[in-house]
């Protein structure tokens, strides 16, 4: 058994500064390390230490074997298969004789971040586990983690770890064994779920949650690695849906996922607010001033977040469109824009979008599609032009764009207008 020594003072910490080992220069001795791939971007990743190969292609929500290392001080790092360059690289100290693992998270390129943490927490007793957890979605901001009964809701539950950032992880604690409902939310709101599965602790079991984000940046997965054991699969099985409607002269919309309803008849022009449904292949039947559109299959990729945009002049020519989103926060100082061209009778112009006086090189933004998403540096006043190559549709040098933040111009008829031609364009905080 062996004596708990790790974290034991602190309730969460960044990865960097406390998932570490207490080792020294050389020391002669052995060291136990495996490796887990929790980073979406890479679907296959190896790691070196000292520039010799200890583990490859270890694929994405998949852990190594333990290999022996020398202890003391280390070089360690971690390229994708078949490249000739390092996404890490981390001088790292191994005390002798014991276990750890070493965990690939973030996105690609310079957004991926490698962790470790020593192995040496106490057996728990009979009838108790022990659980720490690694929030490795940068892009998920604070979470609250939740284990209840699987039919509990969250409004009078404590949470197991609060206002966990990315890139920190909350110290062991006991809990007793057992089949739990997880329940991740954005920090303070327990409506905002973003993983939601079912965990079964097996008694005296050393256990390590680590949440990864899912491709649209929001929704997580969850990844249960026992200590000197295996590692459990805790996949999300939702996406993140939300309706536009942008029909002419207000039209109504309803629409109905898999006979489940998800927008009751309301008003064009209007953005709702993502809700969480099923992924897989579903059935969406849409409504347009109460006549019912042809039903449509689509498919809902797990952990993704899908607008469907709604727009036509009536029932007779509205079509339904889906779009993944890339809700991924921008980088540091920067914000992420894009447009969705949803107007009707402007369906044979394409339209552009020029951000700070400088094109973004979406010149060719069909209607009822959306541009690339574009990156700028984010601050207050900036100019903003769309415009069709004969009409100027929106022209303001007032914009305010927060550092990565991530935008979508919803561009449609305005309200209410007598005039059929009179266009809008509503900026929306994806995130």
């Amino acid at each position: 058994m062996k004596k708990r020594t790790f974290l034991s003072f602190m309730a969460a910490a960044p990865l960097s500064t406390v998932l570490t080992g207490c080792g020294s220069n050389s020391d002669g001795g052995q060291a136990q390390v495996r490796f887990i791939n929790v980073n979406p971007s890479y679907t296959g990743v190896g790691m070196k230490v000292d520039g010799d190969t200890v583990f490859s292609d270890v694929e994405f929500g998949t852990v190594s074997g333990y290999s022996d290392v020398s202890s003391g001080s280390i070089d360690v790092t971690v390229r994708a298969s078949g490249s000739a360059s390092d996404l890490v690289a981390k001088s790292v100290s191994l005390s002798s004789d014991e276990d750890y693992t070493f965990v690939l998270y973030g996105w690609s390129g310079d957004d991926a971040a490698l962790a470790y943490y020593i192995e040496n927490e106490d057996t728990p007793n009979s009838g108790e586990a022990t659980l720490a957890v690694l929030n490795a979605s940068v892009d998920a901001g604070d979470l609250d983690v939740f284990f209840t009964g699987v039919d509990d809701t969250l409004d009078s539950a404590s949470s197991f770890a609060s206002s966990l950032s990315g890139g920190t992880r909350k110290s062991p604690k006991t809990v007793d064994a057992g089949t739990y409902r997880l329940r991740v939310t954005t920090a303070g709101d327990i409506n905002d779920v973003r993983l939601d599965v079912t965990v079964t602790f097996e008694s005296q079991k050393v256990y390590t949650l680590l949440l990864s984000p899912g491709s649209s940046g929001v929704l997580l997965n969850g990844h249960l690695l026992q200590q000197g054991g295996g590692l459990t699969s805790l996949a999300n099985t939702q996406a993140r849906v939300r309706v536009v409607s942008a029909v002419s002269a207000n039209g109504k919309v309803a629409m109905k996922i898999d006979g489940e309803t998800l927008q009751s008849a309301t008003k064009s022009p209007l953005v709702a607010d993502y809700q969480l449904v099923t992924a897989g292949t579903v059935a969406v039947v849409t409504k347009v001033n109460a006549v019912a559109l042809a039903e449509q299959s689509l498919t809902l990729k797990a952990g993704t977040d899908v607008t469907l945009l709604v727009t036509g002049t009536d029932a007779s020519d509205t079509t339904v469109t889906a779009f993944v989103d890339n809700n991924r926060l921008a980088a540091s100082s920067s914000f992420k824009l894009r447009v969705i061209h949803a107007v009707p009778s402007l369906s044979s112009d394409n339209m552009s979008l020029s951000v700070g006086g400088t094109s973004t090189g979406t010149s060719d933004i069909a209607y009822g599609e959306a541009s690339a998403y574009v990156t700028r540096t984010a601050g207050t006043d900036l100019s903003v032009l769309v415009e069709t190559q004969t009409t100027e549709i929106y022209n303001n040098d007032t914009d305010d764009f927060d550092s990565q933040g991530v935008y979508t111009a919803f561009i449609w008829e305005k309200p209410s207008s007598s005039d059929a031609n009179a266009l809008q364009v509503k900026f929306y905080a994806d995130r």
